[in-house]
């Protein structure tokens, strides 16, 4: 259950009811789009929210369950974190196809997640900048446009890589 209230005059606005059938554990706002909730849930699900309607547009259910959430500033990337560690990176205009998988805290929870706030700091993730990483790491030096940095782009996998390792991990877990 999710419930949204008007903290204004201190009363329930909306409850929607069969939003989540295990415990939501993250809420976001869009960056762009104020009517646009986002929550995850330990049950797998990542589900959208009108709020003005006070309707749900969309979900999608995702390998693992979810424990955090963020919405880039461009308004259609979004970040959502495991309980298994992993780090889901999604293009809600493509939202079926993980734009990457990160795998790097072992099997520990992602209880917060954030994307950095600055505009001009870095351009949101895309598989281009997972394949810039992968030549950087073949050539390091090498400058890049993608905004993250020499030093940083060593520490990516090709989307590729990180597809192969992501089905090499659903098989292991199926056994």
């Amino acid at each position: 259950m999710v419930e949204l209230w008007d903290v204004q005059r201190r009363v329930l606005y909306h409850t929607f009811v069969r939003a989540h059938s295990m415990s939501c554990t993250s809420l976001a706002f869009s960056t762009v789009n104020h009517k646009l909730l986002c929550s995850t849930g330990h049950d797998q699900k990542m589900v959208f929210y009108d709020i003005v309607d006070k309707r749900v547009v969309n979900q999608f259910e995702h390998s693992a369950p979810l424990t955090s959430l963020s919405f880039h500033y461009d308004g259609h990337t979004v970040a959502a974190g495991t309980l298994y560690g992993g780090v889901i990176v999604l293009d809600l205009r493509n939202p079926m196809e993980p734009l990457m998988t990160l795998k790097g805290h072992g099997n520990n929870p992602i209880n917060a997640i954030e994307f950095i706030k600055d505009k001009k700091a870095r351009p949101a993730p895309t598989s281009a900048s997972a394949k810039d990483a992968a030549q950087a790491k073949n050539h390091p030096g090498e400058s890049s446009d993608s905004g993250y940095g020499a030093a940083n782009k060593t520490k990516w996998k090709s989307i590729e890589d990180i597809r192969e390792e992501a089905k090499r991990n659903v098989e292991m877990r199926k056994k």
